[in-house]
């Protein structure tokens, strides 16, 4: 559910800003920027109060997927009338079919938050979310707003930041209550964030089409979804919403139905439409070295995911090289829950053996020669000439592997070198 919520409001982040849960001296929030996305432990650190997250809507390459509408009460006396205004600016929302959440901040605050399911030129948005406003209606004395992102023509709104919801407010202690203009409110289990889709470009203001800055990606990959289906969907519905995998051929077939874990990241991604990086790359370093049947099913696994690109997707695919990653890397990398711990527990019995160590490829067959040669390969590169027999010790286990993975071989190569592991004792 951490996950769902950066899906939401962090998707293609490539940093974010962070300020202490108190305000500093000068009574407003002093915020540091931080050089990479947020994770799950920054979120929730976030959500217990030991740290404020925030981010800016626009991202680098002018376009967005979050529009905000900050709605503010100068005094305490005018909190009512920023909610009566946060309510009307509901109301207009959902007469427009969109699908927004409205936050009251726990002072004297309201955010209305529009979650987009592709990223679209800023502009755009912000025309839409003044439309908004000006059928909302002039707010009364005392009630500010703020939209962002802001216009591309205005540069000083750049630079603009908002807090992620479900915080505690400083001055009253109160956490933040955010509920969908649907009526279900966001509980601290999260699940809520799953109830309703995410607005496709032409459901803002009812336009078929929206300006898009021309570096924006578009998605190259058929998604499993259309713009009218939730993004979201129910988890007892996730299973069906998987392609067949036999459409990328038998070896794709085979890998994705018999690893639980690969088959787990495919529902995830379409369930909470993200993936972090380290999940992204588990995929890669599998399905990729299927060829381009592989390739082809890596994008259909991460193009439901907010921060998919379809470019860099295919330049990361064009970087892969090596040997797949070993099982018990994948259990290193991912929490396993009780019942992923059970499917995760294969046994490729002649197989294993034959592959040295355990891999979700196995599934397809063999381990295959051409990673033995790998192996064999950084053997020979360390020591000048390759012998007449190569020890797999523990230095030359790629990064893709662990001591545990590897299992020993008595099948020689082609020009007869053998690979053994070096028994258990010598590894330390």
């Amino acid at each position: 559910m951490l996950d769902a919520f950066l899906g939401l409001f962090c998707a293609c982040q490539e940093h974010f800003e962070v300020a202490p849960p108190r305000l500093g001296p000068t009574g407003r929030r002093e915020f540091t920027k931080v050089e990479r996305p947020p994770s799950p432990r920054d979120l929730r650190e976030h959500l217990d109060d030991q740290k404020v997250l925030a981010v800016r809507p626009r991202l680098a390459n002018g376009s967005t997927l979050l529009g905000v509408i900050d709605i503010d009460a100068a005094e305490p006396k005018d909190r009512t009338a920023a909610q009566a205004y946060a309510e009307a600016l509901s109301t207009v929302a959902r007469s427009w079919d969109l699908h927004a959440l409205l936050e009251d901040t726990g002072g004297r605050g309201f955010h209305l938050w529009l979650p987009l399911l592709e990223r679209v030129g800023v502009d755009a948005v912000h025309s839409c979310l003044t439309a908004l406003c000006r059928t909302a209606g002039t707010p009364a004395d005392g009630v500010t707003i703020e939209i962002l992102p802001g216009p591309a023509h205005a540069p000083e709104t750049h630079a603009q930041v908002i807090a992620l919801p479900l915080g505690i407010h400083p001055v009253t202690q109160q956490r933040s209550r955010m509920r969908w203009l649907s009526g279900r409110e966001v509980t601290p289990d999260l699940l809520a964030l799953l109830d309703a889709p995410l607005n496709p470009p032409h459901q803002l203001l009812g336009r078929d089409i929206l300006s898009r800055p021309a570096d924006t990606p578009t998605r190259s990959e058929p998604t499993p979804q259309s713009l009218s289906q939730p993004a979201s969907p129910p988890a007892s519905e996730v299973s069906a919403a998987l392609p067949d995998w036999l459409v990328f051929g038998e070896e794709v077939h085979k890998l994705m139905t018999g690893c639980g874990l690969l088959s787990h990241l495919a529902q995830k991604a379409r369930a909470v439409g993200h993936l972090t990086h380290a999940e992204r790359l588990s995929v890669l370093y599998s399905l990729g070295h299927l060829g381009e049947s592989g390739e082809q099913a890596i994008h259909a696994v991460i193009s439901p995911c907010r921060n998919y690109d379809p470019k860099e997707t295919a330049r990361q695919i064009g970087k892969l090289g090596g040997i797949p990653i070993g099982c018990g890397r994948l259990r290193e990398k991912h929490a396993l829950t009780d019942e992923l711990r059970a499917q995760c527990a294969c046994s490729f019995s002649v197989q294993r053996i034959r592959g040295g160590y355990p891999t979700p490829l196995l599934h397809i067959g063999r381990f295959r020669r051409s990673w033995l040669e790998v192996l064999r390969g950084r053997k020979a590169a360390r020591s000048g000439t390759p012998g007449p027999r190569v020890a797999a010790v523990a230095e030359e286990v790629p990064s893709a592997l662990t001591p545990a993975d590897l299992q020993s071989l008595d099948e020689p190569t082609a020009d007869g070198l053998r690979l053994q592991t070096i028994p258990p004792h010598e590894w330390a």
